[in-house]
């Protein structure tokens, strides 16, 4: 298997104006649709070795997960202080996208090392 590292370029969010848990999917486009829920993204990542990252005005940046003050888990970029801010202005999902179920991406390798990215470093471009 090869590693997973998907760009993230749509989000589905809730109404509620709590920043840290308003993010409720990720997804974009590989192969085919995806879409994840926040829970299985931060999974992915902390269990299964999985990379998120998004495009910020040409350049890729990681996602990873952090802890709100009240101690639960979110998603934010590694260029943001604490709120999720850039993915929070990402765009949301599609109507065709929210009606197809979701997509389970595969586990990398038990071989593959990979390593946490460094706050602020590039994605590989793919």
């Amino acid at each position: 298997m090869t590693d997973v590292i998907r760009q993230i370029i749509w989000i589905s969010k809730t109404s509620g104006t709590d920043r840290y848990h308003c993010i409720t999917h990720v997804g974009g486009l590989a192969a085919s649709q995806w879409k994840l829920t926040l829970n299985e993204a931060i999974e992915g990542i902390e269990e299964k070795g999985w990379r998120f990252y998004v495009q910020i005005k040409g350049s890729n940046v990681w996602v990873l997960p952090a802890v709100s003050p009240a101690g639960t888990k979110y998603l934010k970029t590694a260029a943001d202080s604490s709120e999720p801010i850039r993915l929070l202005s990402l765009p949301e999902f599609p109507r065709s996208v929210m009606q197809e179920a979701a997509v389970e991406l595969p586990s990398p390798s038990p071989r593959t090392r990979i390593s946490s990215p460094a706050a602020g470093s590039a994605a590989p471009r793919r």
